[in-house]
């Protein structure tokens, strides 16, 4: 396959290339079934659709751009393999051509991985570490006695609900206090490695971010009950503001999660086969659906990261 490769400004790249006729029509069967799958039509089983009938009430753009999505998602890793790029973020897509028996047409918008200078991460965790609070956490019997007052005023709607003791409502204070303690000390840790490292990040890897900071406060807000454009009329913003207040949020994580990699990969932190399997059986359960080798991936990223911080965090 011939690929043109142009270097855009602020380290993004475009691809433009074509995919053979051959193997685009070959993704002709998968996409059938992957749509069979999703559209139901009265007096067929879900699955069970004919070709002719799918194709009549879909049309037949929709299943070319089934079989574009499904050969793009195979090929365009092995473009990159191929050109050896370390590319980083979720690529804009736009088909240039696409017909039956004919070759796709591409064209990619990309970012590559910025360059990364790392500080001197050693000592910036030690001088956050210096400030942690040294004590342990307390809970004072005042304490205790007003969440007790407050279960027990609750208690009065709901009979059912069960009274702590005073040792099990200190007990949860004190994990409370602990926990806040370490989110403390650990917020200040990425946010002192933020703020030491300069780097120019391509606007496609801000807008990713973005996309993906929107669509966490979606599932939030969905997960209590309520609707995301009541809560926009709420706040009295828009989509478009939030992403727009956000952008050194976003700036700020892309650059932690670019460090942590690269203090993980130097230290030589990641997870062991036998701390992967537990969590990674429990994801493929949550997400059967998903791509088992991107389930991993994300797994070994995210239990390498917190091993990274870990690291950080017991630096004195």
């Amino acid at each position: 396959m011939e690929i043109k490769l142009t270097n855009l400004a602020n380290s993004e790249i475009e691809l433009e290339g074509e995919i053979a006729s051959a193997d685009f029509d070959a993704k002709r069967d998968s996409a059938l079934k992957r749509l069979q799958t999703q559209v139901k039509i009265d007096g067929f089983r879900e699955g069970h659709v004919p070709e002719t009938v799918l194709e009549n009430k879909l049309g037949s753009e929709r299943i070319l751009l089934e079989m574009a999505e499904l050969a793009l998602a195979e090929w365009y890793p092995k473009i990159v393999a191929e050109k050896k790029l370390d590319v980083i973020g979720r690529p804009e897509i736009t088909i240039t051509k696409i017909a039956k028996g004919n070759p796709l047409g591409f064209k990619i918008k990309t970012a590559l991985a910025p360059k990364l200078t790392l500080p001197d991460y050693r000592t910036i965790a030690r001088e956050i570490n210096k400030g942690r609070e040294k004590k342990e956490p307390e809970v004072s019997a005042e304490e205790v006695k007003k969440v007790l007052e407050e279960i027990t005023k609750n208690q009065k709607e709901n009979k059912e609900t069960k009274l702590p003791t005073e040792d099990e409502v200190k007990k949860y204070l004190l994990e409370e206090k602990t926990r806040k303690a370490h989110e403390k000390n650990r917020l200040s840790l990425i946010d002192a490695l933020a703020n030491a490292i300069t780097l120019e990040i391509p606007p496609i890897l801000i807008e990713n971010e973005l996309e993906k900071m929107v669509a966490e406060m979606k599932n939030d807000i969905t997960v209590m009950g309520l609707k995301f454009e009541d809560y926009l009329k709420h706040l009295k913003k828009t989509e478009a503001d939030l992403k727009k207040d956000w952008q050194a949020g976003a700036r700020k994580r892309i650059v932690t999660a670019l460090a942590l990699t690269e203090i993980g990969v130097k230290e030589n932190l990641k997870a062991s086969e036998k701390e992967l399997k537990p969590h990674l059986k429990t994801l493929t359960l949550e997400h059967q659906d998903a791509d088992p080798a991107r389930l991993r991936a994300y797994l070994e990223n995210a239990l390498a990261n917190e091993k990274t911080l870990q690291f950080l965090e017991s630096l004195v």
